[in-house]
């Protein structure tokens, strides 16, 4: 992991430390999405965190985590629009609403989220 900046805002901006732990106080600042439905729910935040995986460069900006009733996964996101669309994609995929073409795009935005829901 490599650290781009120490903190970000919602927009990739470096901020301070005092900064970050306001913005981090504020429920509707650190809240991106949350769908839920029977024994499944989608919530998508705010990290503020300016961490970067490499070899793959994914900034984990935002997170985006997933449960059901056999388990769940997690999926990072370095902007507030990709990290809203994989929010979007992930809650339709639970509902079972999603033409064919848009479940290829949730398996390759969740990074494999989909086939582990798939193989269990």
């Amino acid at each position: 992991m490599r650290l781009v900046a120490p903190f970000l805002d919602r927009q990739g901006s470096p901020i301070s430390f005092k900064k970050f732990c306001s913005l981090h106080s504020d429920p509707n600042y650190v809240l991106v999405g949350y769908t839920a439905g029977e024994g499944w729910q989608v919530m998508t935040t705010w990290t503020g965190l300016g961490l970067v995986d490499e070899p793959w460069e994914t900034s984990h900006l935002f997170q985006l985590v997933a449960l059901h009733d056999s388990g769940g996964a997690v999926a990072w996101f370095a902007s507030e629009a990709d990290a809203l669309d994989g929010h979007r994609l992930c809650a339709q995929y639970f509902l079972n609403d999603l033409a064919d073409d848009e479940l290829h795009v949730v398996k390759d935005r969740i990074d494999g989220f989909v086939e582990s829901l798939q193989g269990q």
